[in-house]
């Protein structure tokens, strides 16, 4: 009695095709034309039908796809070995780890900026404490007789500049 539901072994046929397809770059129009050429009646849009588990797939064409992909059918049928497990576990690790690199770069890539500004800051800071370190020593070698601290940077803004200072 047909089901309706798919087999296990049509998904996998499926998500093999299109991947082993994508792997040797051809694209649904150019496996379209392959397999007109082979004498079946197909298009891009059954290509892309039949990816999408929207079209069956006849055994004749079955054995025509593994071929024009350079594969078996059993290759894309049956049930994964644990070999097969292995290296898809160690593929999803290795795009996990670029992954995961790629973060890092975007985020020291981000960070760059922010951190030369903080640099800037930070130098700028110095000199800046380098200056009040002046003005205390022009402060200290003064004669006492200024109101405040804002007389005593002008006068040495004022020295600085190349005037006279008051005192």
């Amino acid at each position: 009695m047909p089901t309706t539901e798919t087999s296990d072994w049509e998904l996998r046929f499926r998500s093999r095709m299109r991947a082993r397809r994508d792997s040797l770059k051809i694209s649904q129009t150019e496996f379209a034309r392959t397999m007109k050429a082979a004498g079946f009646a197909w298009h891009q849009q059954t290509v892309q039908r039949v990816e999408a588990g929207e079209r069956p797939v006849r055994l004749n064409e079955v054995a025509e796809i593994a071929r024009l992909l350079g594969t078996s059918v059993s290759a894309l049928t049956e049930a994964a070995d644990g070999a097969e497990q292995i290296a898809a576990y160690v593929a999803i690790r290795e795009a996990s780890d670029r992954l995961a690199q790629a973060a890092f770069d975007m985020t020291a890539a981000l960070q760059r900026p922010a951190l030369a500004e903080i640099e800037a800051l930070r130098e700028r800071r110095e000199s800046d404490l380098a200056e009040v370190a002046r003005v205390f020593q022009f402060a200290t070698n003064t004669p006492r007789n200024y109101d405040g601290l804002a007389e005593v940077v002008a006068a040495y803004v004022k020295q600085q500049e190349g005037g006279e200072s008051d005192g």
